[in-house]
């Protein structure tokens, strides 16, 4: 019989991480971060607990003490690790669309694909009940609105149409994460931002 620091993880825990976790390589705090990630995208934030991380990760409550003092500073921790990732993804976008209009019409597709990822819903579902949450995403969502309006600002005249293009794209691109079997990367949604941004280039006067 396998000891609780040996036992596998669960079963769907593999499945969405794609992948069987060497259970004899000890866990470290990035281990703990996907692995909350993925309990939260499969059963919701209310499933998440030191319990659950620990038993899918397939360690005991302790080796969890070995590197957060407690759940609340897991959490903050958490939280840190994906508002870094997220800025890190939003900087490539506005990186790779310094090349002009074209290339930044490109990026929108960058970044609904990024918003069709399931973990982006999760922790947008867990920031609509919890205060700390919501201020992380919010930041996230003012840092997004920014890169995506200067993207658009290259393509139009003028930055009244920049700001409701972006207002428009966001509310359509998150608005479609929460319906059901609709994918905000789908090819039609992205199709008619796509034209909706080229149709304000041709009637925004230069």
């Amino acid at each position: 019989m396998l000891s609780n620091t040996q036992r596998r993880p669960a079963s769907w825990i593999e499945e969405l991480h794609g992948r069987r976790r060497d259970v004899r390589s000890p866990t470290t705090p990035a281990d703990y971060f996907s692995t909350a990630t993925a309990i939260l995208v499969a059963k919701g934030h209310h499933a998440l607990k030191m319990t659950t991380v620990c038993k899918a990760l397939g360690v005991t409550t302790g080796s969890f003490y070995n590197y957060f003092d407690s759940w609340g500073e897991f959490v903050n921790q958490l939280l840190s690790h994906w508002e870094r990732e997220q800025l890190l993804l939003m900087e490539k976008v506005m990186d790779s669309g310094r090349s002009g209009p074209a290339t930044d019409l490109c990026g929108l597709r960058t970044i609904a694909a990024h918003l069709s990822n399931k973990s982006g819903t999760a922790f947008r579902a867990w920031a609509t009940g919890d205060p700390l949450v919501a201020e992380v995403q919010r930041r996230i969502d003012e840092r997004r609105s920014t890169i995506l309006t200067r993207a658009i600002r290259t393509a139009v005249s003028d930055d009244a149409t920049a700001r409701r293009l972006t207002v428009v794209i966001l509310t359509l691109l998150v608005g479609s994460q929460f319906l059901p079997d609709q994918d905000p990367s789908d090819g039609f949604l992205l199709e008619y931002i796509e034209d909706l941004v080229r149709r304000s280039i041709v009637r925004t006067p230069r």
